[in-house]
């Protein structure tokens, strides 16, 4: 019997246990598509998703201001770079790096008309303020998330609203691997409701990249007022300590054939 006939292959169930119980060596690069849920127009506290566990979620926008809506609590992103083509957002997990475009941040988005003035007041702060690239052209934003840990499960959430009416549809994409349209007007009336979204998508890198575009009439100009980053539920302790287990004893028999 040849050398080479004594390493035998390793099953691929103890391959995967090994990979799900230790995570994979080196991460890969950030290619995950990105499964996107209705957009949904914009209601109330609750549209705030509570999902799992909070990673970061940031009010963007040049003196947002921080508020808490549904019990999740918004950071000031305050923009450093105002008319710059990047700008980073926190630090560690769920950071954010936008990027492609010319960026611009303010708040002139809250009016008081109805049905948008019927929001809360801390719904309102979140809604009131903004990221766009002031573009005709439907120029693409890059939005870098970062910080992830390979392997994990997240959901997204992402908010476009623009209530004051200029008599266009504007509208914003966001886009990995597949893409959602959200209204940032859904009234088109001064006042009107714009629309959220989540995505879930298991990272396969330290980053996921999602691109934004502005589309619709008038101003192609991509918006959004806030984000959320969550992780889903944590798998059980037995569970993990089973996957565990497994992967040594596998190791071990492995070791044992190869000696026999």
């Amino acid at each position: 019997m040849s050398n080479c006939s004594r390493f035998l292959p390793l099953p691929s169930s103890l391959v995967l246990a090994a990979l799900v119980a230790f995570g994979p060596l080196t991460p890969l690069a950030s290619a995950a598509a990105v499964i996107w849920d209705t957009p949904t127009t914009l209601a109330g506290d609750t549209d705030v998703l509570t999902t799992g566990s909070l990673v970061a979620a940031f009010n963007l926008g040049v003196d947002g201001g921080t508020t808490t809506v549904n019990g999740v609590t918004f950071e000031n992103a305050l923009n450093p770079n105002y008319g710059s083509t990047t700008w980073a957002v926190g630090t560690g997990a769920g950071s954010l790096t936008f990027s492609g475009a010319t960026l611009y941040s303010g708040d002139p988005f809250g009016v008081g008309s109805s049905p948008y003035s019927l929001l809360s007041a801390e719904y309102q702060t979140l809604l009131g303020s903004a990221l766009w690239n002031d573009s005709f052209s439907g120029t693409q934003v890059a939005v870098t998330i970062g910080g992830l840990t390979p392997g994990q499960t997240y959901y997204v959430q992402f908010w476009s609203n623009d209530p004051r009416s200029y008599g266009v549809n504007r509208d914003t994409t966001f886009s990995a691997a597949n893409g959602t349209t959200l209204e940032q007007n859904t009234g088109s009336g001064y006042g009107g409701l714009g629309q959220w979204v989540t995505g879930t998508f298991t990272a396969d890198g330290t980053t996921q990249d999602i691109f934004a575009t502005g589309t619709g009439s008038g101003s192609n100009a991509t918006m959004i007022n806030a984000y959320q980053l969550r992780t889903t539920a944590i798998p059980e302790p037995a569970t993990t300590a089973m996957l565990a287990g497994a992967a040594v004893l596998g190791a071990t028999f492995w070791r044992r054939r190869r000696r026999a």
